[in-house]
């Protein structure tokens, strides 16, 4: 579930979704699907220069759960996706595609997991 963030710095596009521990929670009443993590973001800082994008971000994605990103033209939220698909590296936080992080991948599990997913811009 994603609700509208209170932060400012998210420009109100999403807010934090995972459990107590920055974790993806089963156990939290408003999610309603109890599949396996597919996407799983803790603590995304993303910069441009001086300008802060994203701020402290989590967020968790669960298979069969159906996520909208909501924001005004320049929110970030292209930008995340980008980020989720291994396209843009953020400044700081993790991000892990069907477990695996991102960035700690090596080019061939990388490869094999850019072939799970697809992107229309």
């Amino acid at each position: 579930m994603v609700k509208p963030a209170a932060d400012p710095s998210t420009g109100g596009m999403y807010a934090p979704v995972s459990g107590q521990d920055g974790e993806c929670s089963a156990d939290r009443p408003e999610r309603a699907v109890d599949g396996d993590p597919v996407i799983e973001i803790e603590a995304l800082h993303t910069r441009f220069g001086s300008r802060v994008v994203h701020e402290r971000i989590d967020l968790c994605v669960r298979r069969g759960e159906l996520v909208a990103l909501v924001g005004g033209s320049g929110s970030g939220k292209s930008v995340l996706l980008r980020e989720v698909t291994g396209l843009h590296r953020p400044s700081a936080g993790i991000v892990r595609l069907f477990g695996v992080d991102l960035w700690q991948a090596g080019a061939d599990e990388l490869a094999l997991l850019r072939r799970r997913i697809g992107m229309l811009f």
